[in-house]
């Protein structure tokens, strides 16, 4: 049975702040605000109110090339209750020196912030995830993690915080509002938001870990999914065929044959994939050299690597970098 906000959450309208970052996801950016817009006609009073802000006032482009309007900028110190960084992959590459002031300063003043999606690099690069709990898109765990040691990762959908928030991406950024929402306003207004969007809560506290393998891999078989799960977690050195197969009390012969049936290539193809994605995230994301990435991901010398690495990327890994060294955005001169 749903219960009834108090009269503390009732007197509450939280202010919201967006900081919309260029390139930001249009899907994580609408499944954070949209069940905020939704609380204020469901519940008995207007619950929240919110303010889109950019780098700059003006137009802001997200990935799907749509823009929005930001209101104002980190220049205007503008005060909100809670903010929420929304980026996509170029938020460890955009530099603004104006808007870490911003959070910063808000955040001393008492507003909760947090992040959306990989906007997380963005606010640890400010400090102010260190000593917190953070989740964050599994793609982007190894070079986060690299990054920064000081941050704990979690691998829940979402963390929300007294203080700070972050979820994962996509759409548990409507989980992480709706829980958010029964902090505030109680439970029956949250169960009523989740409602109007025909959406189940039962996601609100699972452990993303076998959620994200079975929507990335569309797999039903558990047993192979719990294969893809130690080749994820076991990188250098990698497990050999036998060694997963025997933690799945299979024989190789039986394991491989099951892994081609479930997923169209064998295990040893698939495991390669598995590496050199996330040998692409630390080129791309952290300082690391390309031999330490190469160990790391569990490769024996740096050319083998190398030229995987080009077979796989079109390019190599110190080419890659090299496209992404620039800035995205720095503050305006």
């Amino acid at each position: 049975m749903a219960t009834a906000a108090t009269p503390e959450q009732t007197a509450k309208r939280p202010r919201i702040g967006v900081l919309a970052l260029p390139n930001f996801p249009m899907m994580a950016f609408s499944a954070f605000l949209e069940p905020f817009r939704a609380a204020n006609p469901l519940g008995a009073r207007p619950a929240y109110s919110w303010t889109i802000v950019g780098l700059r006032a003006g137009p802001v482009a997200a990935s799907n090339g749509l823009t929005i309007e930001a209101a104002c900028s980190p220049e205007d110190q503008p005060q909100f209750d809670r903010i929420a960084v929304v980026s996509g992959g170029d938020a460890d590459r955009i530099a603004p020196q104006g808007a870490w002031s911003w959070l910063r300063r808000e955040a001393r003043r008492g507003a909760q912030v947090g992040a959306v999606a990989d906007g997380a690099f963005f606010i640890a690069r400010a400090g102010l995830l260190d000593g917190h709990r953070c989740s964050i898109h599994w793609e982007s765990e190894a070079s986060f993690r690299e990054n920064f040691p000081a941050v704990a990762l979690t691998a829940e959908l979402f963390v929300v915080e007294p203080r700070r928030f972050t979820s994962a991406g996509g759409v548990s950024a409507f989980d992480m509002a709706l829980e958010m929402i029964e902090q505030d306003h109680g439970l029956a207004l949250a169960t009523a938001v989740s409602d109007w969007f025909v959406h189940d809560r039962a996601r609100r506290s699972i452990d993303r870990g076998t959620l994200s393998l079975r929507a990335r891999t569309g797999l039903s078989d558990t047993l192979m999914l719990k294969a893809i799960g130690l080749m994820e977690s076991h990188m250098e050195p990698p497990l050999r065929a036998e060694e997963i197969a025997g933690r799945l009390e299979l024989s190789r012969d039986s394991f491989e044959r099951r892994f081609r049936a479930a997923t169209g290539e064998p295990p040893i193809r698939y495991y390669r994939s598995i590496r050199l994605r996330r040998a692409r995230d630390l080129v791309r994301r952290t300082a690391l050299k390309v031999s330490e990435i190469a160990f790391a991901c569990g490769f024996a010398d740096a050319g083998r690597f190398s030229q995987a690495y080009r077979e796989r990327f079109g390019v190599a890994p110190s080419a890659d970098r090299r496209r992404l060294d620039a800035p995205v955005v720095a503050d305006a001169p």
